[in-house]
């Protein structure tokens, strides 16, 4: 495990006001950053365009930067989520888990 001092220059903070969050309020912005300090992988919901889009972030002090998940866990670079790449709309995501179950109750 590699530790980064905070002499290193990697802030948390700073790297994700870079990113489009849809709840950014300070209590729900603080409690990601210090999720996120402590190596964590946590959801978040970014706005692109007026849509919302589910995502996974991590911290990664080492590159400076924060990496991106979608929803199967494969990384995913900025631009791709701005261009709407390989990642799902909140709302549409929800309506695959309903079809998935329709489908399986059906085989029944």
């Amino acid at each position: 495990m590699h530790e980064f001092p905070d002499a290193y220059g990697y802030n948390v903070s700073n790297a994700l006001r870079t990113v489009p969050l849809k709840n950014d309020d300070y209590e729900t912005f603080e409690s990601l950053a210090d999720s996120l300090k402590k190596g964590r992988r946590e959801e978040a919901v970014l706005l692109i365009e007026g849509r919302e889009m589910k995502v996974f972030l991590e911290a990664n002090p080492r590159f400076k930067t924060l990496t991106f998940y979608n929803d199967r866990m494969q990384k995913l670079s900025f631009t791709e989520i701005k261009n709407g790449c390989k990642i799902s709309p909140v709302l549409k995501t929800q309506q695959n888990i309903e079809t998935h179950n329709a489908k399986k109750s059906h085989h029944m």
